[in-house]
């Protein structure tokens, strides 16, 4: 059984490590620096960096685990960062936010969220069934305004 530390709402946010400086504090965020496998936590007015973290990718590894160690992990699945000392202890809650910035698309995604991908320029959706993710909208170019209205025109 885990003990729950925190109930307070979070925002889990990926970005790099170049970006982070972008972010300003804001209690309840939960930063995953995807370049440094380093997670940043906002509590209290500051930013508390945690060096040592085990990602796994579903809540079922980390139950299924025989003999974890000391340590922190956060499961990609869930977006939920766990602290392992005689037991499990969940640090940050069900965040209500899943943000990426400037990132990569994660490897696993979450059903029911939209993924932008601003170098690309498109919206993807995860596809439980397919375990990847399809485009649902792309950023075409502008066309003028005679453009527009000759497409409307009779022939």
């Amino acid at each position: 059984m885990a003990n729950q530390v925190n109930k307070a709402p979070f925002k889990v946010i990926a970005t790099k490590s170049s970006r982070i400086k972008d972010l300003s504090i804001a209690n309840g965020q939960l930063i995953f620096i995807q370049d440094l496998s380093r997670i940043a936590l906002d509590f209290g007015g500051k930013r508390t960096f945690y060096n040592q973290i085990t990602e796994l990718d579903k809540d079922s590894e980390r139950i299924s685990m025989t003999d974890p160690v000391y340590g922190y992990y956060f499961v990609i699945d869930t977006a939920i960062l766990w602290l392992y000392k005689d037991g499990w202890i969940q640090v940050s809650g069900t965040p209500g936010e899943v943000m990426y910035i400037g990132t990569e698309l994660p490897e696993l995604g979450q059903a029911n969220k939209l993924y932008v991908n601003k170098q690309i320029k498109n919206i993807s959706v995860w596809d439980e069934e397919s375990h990847s993710y399809i485009i649902v909208a792309d950023c075409t170019d502008e066309i003028s305004d005679t453009e527009i209205e000759d497409l409307f025109k009779a022939e």
